[in-house]
């Protein structure tokens, strides 16, 4: 007598829907985590840059004190790259499917005198080509977060990636070169690059844009509510310009194949850049919440 097969049992399949409903529910859980990283940047970058003064020759201080803020620093920073593992690429899949990070159209038009209606630049919306920069920036961070978190776990897992093409004499893998985790860090910043760059073309437009029709508004008491809506929007804007800027030359020093060997620019440079650039994003974060 035979016995009857068992029937195995069907995997169960995930609907790419609730992948997405997961996606925007973690990123929406993590969202006062954009606050938190801007203050762990501004003291990981203010103990780095005091560490750079403090080895200046002639300053006074306990030998020890510029090695302990430098840690500390490096410890922030670390802990910033621990942080995106649970809030990169859920944040972006969310940026992707909702596009959140879209400033959207001004909606001013109806304010602007008919003969100009429309034509640029007093328009509600910007020109096709930065339209399209924008919509690409969530895909850079797509890129940019799963090469930073394989560089995060090259650092901290030694040999997690092996250069095949780099054997020792004999072949002997353990003589190898293991691939870098500094290399892959610096190919994540291509994708940063493309970021800052390309929020500078959006940002700047804008500024543009709004400054036109500001001025076009300008003298004309019944619009002063529009004016000062805009006046807000062009501070948000130039900030951001401002933050995108400070980023860009450590952006391009992090995006050198060899940035740990062959540094382009001193740690001190790169520092101060970051340290001004936390201090506007910090500073901008408290305008915000309490409506400075």
């Amino acid at each position: 007598m035979t016995s009857k097969p068992t029937p195995s049992m069907p995997l169960p399949s995930i609907p790419l829907t609730s992948l997405l409903s997961l996606t925007s529910s973690i990123d929406s859980l993590h969202v006062p985590s954009s606050g938190l990283d801007k203050s762990m940047k501004l003291l990981g970058y203010t103990c780095s840059l005091l560490s750079n003064i403090l080895h200046i020759e002639g300053v006074g201080c306990p030998p020890d004190l510029p090695k302990g803020l430098q840690s500390v620093g490096d410890e922030m920073s670390i802990a910033r790259y621990a942080t995106r593992l649970c809030t990169g690429i859920p944040s972006t899949i969310n940026a992707l499917r909702t596009n959140s990070w879209a400033w959207g159209d001004l909606d001013v038009e109806k304010e602007i005198d008919d003969e100009e209606r429309g034509v640029y630049p007093y328009t509600n919306k910007a020109p096709h080509a930065v339209d399209l920069v924008e919509k690409s920036l969530p895909w850079s961070m797509a890129f940019y977060y799963p090469l930073e978190h394989l560089a995060y776990a090259g650092w901290n897992m030694k040999g997690l990636i092996w250069d095949s093409s780099s054997t020792g004499k004999g072949g002997n893998r353990d003589e190898g070169r293991w691939w870098k985790a500094n290399t892959i860090s610096a190919v994540s910043c291509w994708a940063w690059l493309w970021y800052i760059v390309g929020d500078i073309v959006v940002q700047a437009e804008r500024i543009y844009r709004i400054g036109a029709i500001l001025k076009k508004l300008e003298g004309a008491q019944s619009k002063e509510s529009v004016r000062v809506k805009l006046l807000s929007a062009m501070r948000t804007h130039k900030v951001m310009l401002a933050r995108e800027v400070l980023f860009l030359l450590p952006g391009v020093h992090w995006s050198r194949l060899d940035w740990a060997e062959n540094p382009w620019m001193k740690k001190w440079q790169v520092d101060m850049l970051m340290w001004m650039e936390a201090v506007v994003g910090w500073g901008n974060e408290i305008a915000i919440k309490y409506g400075y």
